[in-house]
């Protein structure tokens, strides 16, 4: 069974630049990621929050750390974690199992489901939770964006440069995304917003053909080509249950230093109990937590 020093569970910013930041304390460090470098950044084509950069392609700064963790000497392992055994500091793979020194959690979070009929059905046949990933598809289509954060309103903005309409389905009086976000939406002639509005259904055949929903307790059907939901994310933490102490949601709690309830364990990014979930935030507790982690194999050595 092969054993490495600094394990580290999501390539997600977190992820990566906790690798970075415990390979250049001198540790040796693994990443493992089960779909691809970047997270839900590497799907992002135009980031506007970053500090003292205008637009941040997402894809492209996927890559780029990718490249930086590697040139620092980081391996990244594509596979699936299946089961955590702190006692032993033991990791089961689909394809291996594997020990370590220490452990970090960057598993970041997952879309959330709306759970009306119809949604699982279609899911990748209509049903999409990445407007970036499936966008393309619908090229002259009519689309739906549901949702009023800033993801939806990024989604509904991206769409209409690709679909024929975006209708965004909102179920409260007013929006949550950011100002800046809601005039940029309200400036695209092709973008319908629909308030106090609930999707009920989709339906289809082979593929999305119309949705059923209410507007102030009336009900619809709307022809539609593609739903994206955009109703936000949370934690993908449901092999951790009992292994470290989380919140009511299932998101991990954690000390000031990235610390879990496990010894060894660390958490950082979008999957600890935190106030804000940006890509800064989580590069800062990557850092941290790269740091803990390579203390504690030193301090632990032997």
């Amino acid at each position: 069974m092969e054993k490495h020093q600094v394990v580290i569970i999501g390539a997600g910013p977190a992820g990566v630049t906790a690798a970075i930041y415990a390979l250049r304390s001198n540790c040796e460090v693994v990443i493992i990621e089960k779909v691809m470098v970047g997270g839900q950044v590497a799907t992002c084509t135009d980031i506007r929050n970053f500090p003292a950069i205008d637009h941040l392609d997402g894809l492209k700064w996927s890559q780029d750390t990718r490249k930086q963790v590697e040139d620092l000497g980081g391996k990244f392992i594509f596979d699936e974690v299946l089961e955590i055994d702190t006692d032993n500091h033991q990791l089961v793979l689909s394809k291996c199992k594997m020990q370590y020194d220490a452990l970090i959690l960057a598993l970041g979070a997952k879309p959330r489901k709306l759970g009306v009929p119809g949604e699982q059905q279609f899911t990748g046949r209509g049903v999409s939770y990445c407007a970036t990933c499936d966008g393309g598809l619908y090229k002259d289509k009519d689309v739906i964006v549901v949702g009023g954060g800033n993801t939806a309103f990024e989604d509904a903005k991206y769409l209409a440069n690709i679909c024929k309409n975006v209708h965004m389905f909102i179920r409260k009086s007013a929006p949550r995304a950011q100002d800046g976000l809601q005039l940029e939406v309200l400036d695209c002639n092709n973008i319908s917003i629909h308030y106090l509005t609930n999707l009920l259904s989709i339906e289809g055949d082979q593929k999305v053909t119309k949705v059923t929903f209410d507007t102030d307790g009336k009900k619809y059907d709307m022809p539609i080509d593609a739903v994206f939901m955009a109703i936000g994310r949370g934690p993908d933490t449901e092999m951790l249950h009992g292994i470290v102490d989380m919140d009511d949601m299932g998101y991990i709690i954690t000390d000031n230093a990235m610390n879990t309830s496990a010894q060894g364990v660390f958490a950082c990014g979008d999957v600890r109990v935190t106030p804000l979930r940006q890509i800064v935030t989580a590069t800062a507790d990557g850092a941290l937590a790269g740091l803990s982690a390579a203390k504690y194999v030193k301090t632990h050595k032997g």
